[in-house]
């Protein structure tokens, strides 16, 4: 069955066979059908036909009206959680003085669900984002802002030193980030609410994670932006970055940006999260784009209901395994423990990731890199050999296997580009088998994985 199969039947369940049922019976009818997404139904109300060109404002005043006649509060998916709300809240925001006067009592029924509703236990993204569109209607109607406080407070604690997210995953990094910048752009903003924030990091951080023109992202994928999201993809991509090495220490990754590509090694600060959050078992992981073509990639999460194990787990990760050892131990949907730790550096023309448990070094991934090269060396300790893999995007590159000790070639499908990948060290050839992975979230592309096997140590490059 093709996605817009699949999401058309989760769009007729979902959002229009459940509308009139009390929330939290349509909440749990979902989550008890895991062929369903929660998830893609929620991203249906969030009121994106506001920011469509093609529609006149008499259009988008009477799609309004229609939306709010048909989602009576304490029904339907629409008012499960407050985040929910400030993503419609801050799209009716965003509509010109004169259609929002026009349309004023539905503003005010969204604040008075969102303020009543700002979802205070979650204490991830689903707060700063309440606690953003919250403060930002408050201030721009000259109300008492109780939430401004709780908001700075937030930011401080969501945000790195480094200015990257604390859940570890490059999606979240790029939602949190676009909500600040959304409350930047609004009017009336307190010029202290950013301070300590590292702003020029985080926007750095996001336009390695955007380099390329399509990137899996490590961890969760929800692909969810605050506001205008073709307005903040290209006011990230009109970004100008310069070509050299990014080290973020909280986040836990080093990139290296080239002439043509973008590579980057990441680790995973754990006990900077708390609990697993977003992050995947992908501790050492390594990405690389070429030309903006991704070539190894990160899978990404297709759904949160279903195959989300295996999406989670290091089978799908460009990293190197022991035999039957999983880094994070998953006890819920999105709570985890572990017992290891990683350590991420960069060096001059290198970086670093080690993993350890209880400081003994288990797994080492050191990579160097020069102009037109980047070389590897993996290592196991104590287990007497490990193992690769490798997630190649097929939509872009084909694959090559050069005999079963030498090396792999990669050819990309739009110009015909050759990049190797040599092998040095004895390695066993395990497996090439048909894949997928999901740049966006519901998105699903053709993948190849590579499977191999070495004893103790291994040397890899890449040649272009």
């Amino acid at each position: 069955m093709s996605n817009r199969i699949k999401n058309c039947i989760n769009f007729l369940l979902c959002n229009l066979a459940l509308r009139f049922m009390p929330t939290a019976i349509g909440v749990a009818v979902i989550k008890r059908m895991p062929w369903f997404d929660l998830r893609l139904a929620w991203n249906n109300e969030r009121l994106d036909f506001i920011y469509r060109k093609d529609l006149s404002e008499k259009q988008k005043i009477k799609r309004v009206h229609l939306y709010y006649g048909f989602t009576p509060k304490g029904f339907g998916i629409a008012w499960a959680c407050g985040m929910e709300s400030a993503f419609r809240l801050a799209a009716l925001m965003d509509l010109s003085v004169e259609i929002k006067s026009k349309l004023d009592k539905w503003l005010i029924y969204e604040y008075d669900f969102l303020s009543k509703n700002i979802e205070w236990n979650s204490r991830n993204n689903h707060l700063l984002v309440c606690l953003v569109v919250a403060h930002a209607y408050n201030k721009k109607n000259n109300n008492d802002d109780f939430f401004y406080c709780y908001l700075k407070q937030e930011i401080q604690k969501q945000f790195n030193p480094d200015g990257s997210s604390f859940e570890g995953a490059a999606g979240y990094h790029l939602l949190t980030f676009s909500a600040l910048l959304w409350l930047k752009k609004q009017n009336h903003v307190s010029e202290d609410m950013f301070d300590g924030f590292n702003f020029l990091a985080a926007m750095q951080l996001s336009k390695l994670i955007m380099e390329p023109k399509s990137w899996a992202l490590i961890g969760d994928n929800d692909s969810s932006i605050l506001g205008d999201k073709n307005s903040f993809f290209s006011e990230i991509k009109d970004y100008n970055l310069r070509e050299g090495s990014y080290y973020y220490p909280d986040f836990s990754v080093v990139f290296k940006k080239g002439k043509d590509y973008v590579f980057g090694l990441w680790g995973a600060a754990f006990e900077r999260l708390g609990h697993a959050g977003h992050k995947h078992d992908d501790w050492g992981a390594v990405t690389f784009a070429f030309d903006g073509d991704p070539l190894l990639v990160d899978v990404g999460v297709y759904t949160y209901s279903w195959d989300r194990g295996l999406s989670r787990s290091r089978l799908v990760h460009n990293v190197v395994s022991v035999p039957d050892l999983a880094f994070i131990d998953y006890e819920a949907n999105f709570r985890g423990k572990s017992d290891f730790r990683s350590v991420t550096t960069l060096d001059g023309n290198s970086g670093k990731i080690c993993v350890l448990k209880n400081s003994i070094e288990i797994i080492s991934r050191k990579v160097f890199w020069k102009e037109a090269e980047i070389k590897a060396h993996d290592a196991v300790y104590g287990y007497g050999y490990g193992y690769l893999t490798w997630v190649v995007n097929a939509c872009a590159w084909d694959v090559e296997v050069i005999g079963k000790q030498i090396g792999l070639v990669f050819i990309s499908k739009r110009t015909g580009k050759k990049i190797k990948m040599n092998f040095f060290g004895e390695v066993f050839f395990l497996d090439l088998s048909e894949c997928y992975w999901h740049p966006e979230y519901g998105k699903k592309l053709g993948a190849k994985r590579i499977f191999l096997k070495f004893k103790n140590e291994f040397s890899w490059s890449l040649d272009f």
